[in-house]
């Protein structure tokens, strides 16, 4: 049969949607385990480190490409914008594409690994908690430098756990060292209560640092009840 032959036999439009479809809950799949794995970590887990590792990025973005690639045949052909904005867009993408499954694969490691990873009781003194900001993103984790097996080590945690750790010189769980080699901390001897408290302050500083979202917010419902009241629309 020759290419031309090929070319003009019809595909059949229902196997296209279908097509279409898959792909479609493919992507919406990833993101939601995307967010499932980010939630199990903030919820199973303490304290952590995290080493970069370029091999591991390179081979999870290259995992994820094809689902990249689909999201950018979806969205750019409508956003009818010029060709440096459609670049743009695209490597923003492609980049936040790659950066969600390596962080992702990373997180998974460290979740598997609690659930299947010996783990010993210990004690260690803490010798700093601090606050980690982006320029823009603002407060996005704590960072906690612990003293394990007499070297000090610097750990990843939660933002909310900066107010639990911030006044205590010396904490006790559990430590494990996960198939990627970083260290994980988790069962700390504190209470439910202890993390509840923790959880209010950082909400408290959470609605300090943000009260000027909530204004805005007012601001415009207030302005969207104006505009239908004074100015509406004339058919």
């Amino acid at each position: 049969m020759s290419l031309k032959t090929l070319s003009s036999v019809p595909v059949d439009p229902s196997q296209q949607s279908g097509l279409h479809r898959f792909s479609s809950w493919l992507v919406l799949a990833y993101w939601g385990f995307f967010l499932i794995i980010h939630v199990f970590t903030d919820c199973f887990l303490d304290l952590h480190t995290f080493t970069d590792c370029g091999k591991l990025a390179l081979f999870s973005g290259l995992a994820v490409l094809p689902l990249a690639l689909y999201t950018l045949v979806l969205i750019v052909p409508h956003l009818e914008w010029p060709w440096y904005g459609n670049v743009f867009i695209s490597l923003a993408l492609l980049g936040f594409y790659i950066l969600s499954a390596y962080f992702t694969v990373k997180k998974l490691d460290l979740l598997w690994s609690i659930a299947t990873r010996p783990a010993i009781e210990q004690q260690w003194p803490i010798l700093r908690v601090e606050q980690v900001f982006a320029r823009r993103g603002g407060f996005i984790h704590t960072r906690v430098m612990l003293r394990i097996n007499q070297k000090p080590v610097e750990l990843e945690t939660s933002r909310s756990s900066y107010f639990l750790l911030k006044n205590r010189s010396l904490i006790a769980g559990k430590i494990s060292i996960s198939a990627l080699n970083e260290y994980i901390v988790r069962d700390l001897n504190v209470s439910a209560s202890e993390r509840w408290q923790a959880r209010r302050a950082y909400a408290q500083d959470w609605f300090q640092r943000y009260w000027w979202l909530g204004v805005l917010i007012v601001l415009y419902l207030i302005w969207q009840w104006i505009k239908s009241r004074l100015f509406p629309k004339t058919a």
